[in-house]
């Protein structure tokens, strides 16, 4: 997935992303987690943001401290030093946290100390992943996405209908939000090709979603 993201555009670098999916429970969280590790282990500057205010999982994911995070900074209750902590074995691996739950998550995530900040880490960071609520019924994940090269939806294979996948897809094009892809997410083995079976079977799994 690393791979084919920096091969969408041979014109510049994918450097800012926002992974979100149609429904709750879909994976996503996991996915941005491992996909900023995998970064990371390639060379990159890495920076993972936790932009579920209302459900965060990050913190969990990474054994990270909750207490400030990305609403204490854009609030203006922490510094950057004080809201972004680091992964121990990476150390170009940086993360905020969500932290406390604000009034109106939404509010935050669309004011100008936000988009200042995303700037501010676009060119700080060679990737900056955002970890964003589901698009359903909320505005947050599409509030980022116009801030960032554009937006990986996660599907849950069996969880998420089908027409609930096209309306997801029709709001963003609507909205004019790039979509860099979509990922299937639980496949089971036997809906994969014996040929990408094989190959899979000669990698060692990070983790069952």
């Amino acid at each position: 997935m690393h791979t084919n993201i920096q091969l969408l555009n041979c014109d510049r670098q994918i450097r800012s992303l926002v992974v979100s999916s149609a429904l709750p429970g879909d994976g996503k969280s996991t996915l941005a987690f491992h996909l900023a590790l995998t970064a990371c282990a390639m060379g990159q500057k890495v920076l993972l943001v936790d932009a579920n205010m209302r459900r965060p999982n990050i913190h969990n994911l990474a054994s990270q401290n909750n207490q400030q995070g990305l609403s204490s900074l854009i609030s203006g209750s922490a510094t950057l030093e004080q809201a972004m902590g680091k992964l121990p074995s990476m150390a170009d691996f940086s993360i905020i946290t969500a932290g406390p739950t604000p009034p109106d998550p939404t509010k935050l995530l669309s004011s100008r100390k936000m988009r200042q900040f995303m700037v501010e880490m676009h060119e700080e960071f060679d990737l900056v992943i955002y970890d964003a609520p589901p698009l359903t019924g909320l505005a947050d994940a599409s509030l980022l996405a116009s801030y960032t090269d554009g937006l990986v939806l996660v599907v849950g294979m069996g969880s998420t209908e089908r027409d609930t996948i096209q309306q997801t897809l029709d709001g963003l094009r609507m909205s004019q939000i790039p979509v860099l892809g979509m990922v299937a997410n639980r496949v089971k083995n036997d809906l994969i090709n014996n040929h990408y079976y094989y190959y899979q079977a000669e990698q060692t799994p990070v983790e069952q979603y």
